[in-house]
């Protein structure tokens, strides 16, 4: 017996991208209303979308009026909206992922987050934490903080953390597993440190590159052209689970493996700060006065 017909439900159809579309992320943000406010119940009605011409678009469903975001000379294959800084993470030109701020204000201005040796082709961000998982071609897996401040008198600086990196060797047709990697400081990793720079020469007015002697202390060299099997195509935090399960990380390979980790943070050099976390939630039973947690007067 056949089943009545019924239409897609279709509600919305129009034209962003010049060519093909590679990603698509919802602005969870409410929606604003003519006299200025904002429907704090409503529904969010803005998309951000990543085309293969190397624009990067958001669209008001609202109107359906796309606005360029930025363009760039290379594919953003990823992009994710981060709750925690109500800003836009995608990937960008030379290597590299960068948070792009929505507000009217600054629109389109943004920061790198992260140097990977590798095109980044997936991201995954939580609405429990603030880290943001990248899945590059180089077969590595990398995670680093959002949040984290971007002036440059900090002392903290922005770190990278790769959590493993995928190798395979086509002559043996072997595949090998790296982690336990030291984090990285942005912009002091492979991406940044093998880029060519030059010095000339007063007497001849040469160029000379110093790319083989930086080659022969180890520095890989930042490229897409890897092997296609060791490629992280899919990361995705668990964000259903609550607190206990937030730092759960699953990560899929284009050789078909899907490895689950467990990230569980450290303590800047092992120090808890405050003293305890009992201290931090107010447990300890110290005395709490008008002006603050009194002190020991010995």
């Amino acid at each position: 017996m056949l089943k009545p017909f019924y239409p897609a439900p279709l509600t919305h159809y129009f034209p962003v991208h010049q060519t093909s579309v590679q990603s698509i992320a919802w602005v969870r943000a409410p929606p604003g209303i003519s006299d200025g406010t904002y429907d704090l119940v409503g529904d969010p009605t803005v998309i951000c979308t990543t085309g293969s011409e190397g624009s990067v678009r958001v669209t008001d469903i609202r109107d359906c009026m796309s606005r360029m975001l930025f363009r760039n000379r290379e594919v953003p294959h990823a992009s994710a909206f981060a709750a925690f800084c109500g800003s836009l993470v995608a990937t960008d030109v030379d290597f590299s992922v960068k948070l792009f701020q929505l507000q009217p204000t600054a629109l389109g201005m943004g920061h790198s987050v992260a140097d990977v040796g590798g095109t980044a082709l997936a991201l995954s961000v939580s609405d429990i934490h603030p880290y943001v998982a990248i899945g590059c071609a180089d077969g590595s897996c990398i995670t680093t903080n959002l949040l984290r401040g971007t002036r440059r008198e900090g002392v903290v600086p922005f770190l990278n953390h790769k959590i493993f990196q995928l190798d395979y060797s086509p002559r043996d047709g072997h595949y090998r597993m790296l982690d336990r990697f030291l984090p990285v400081e942005n912009g002091a990793n492979e991406a940044m440190v093998y880029k060519e720079s030059v010095t000339r020469n007063a007497n001849n007015d040469k160029v000379v590159a110093n790319t083989e002697d930086r080659f022969k202390q180890g520095c890989l060299e930042a490229s897409g052209l890897w092997h296609p099997n060791v490629a992280v195509t899919a990361v995705a935090w668990n964000s259903g689970c609550g607190l206990g399960c937030a730092p759960f990380l699953v990560s899929g390979t284009a050789s078909g493996l899907v490895r689950v980790d467990y990230l569980e943070g450290m303590w800047a050099k092992g120090t808890v700060p405050y003293g305890s976390i009992e201290c931090i939630r107010g447990e300890d039973g110290q005395v709490e006065e008008e002006g603050g947690i009194e002190a020991d007067s010995e």
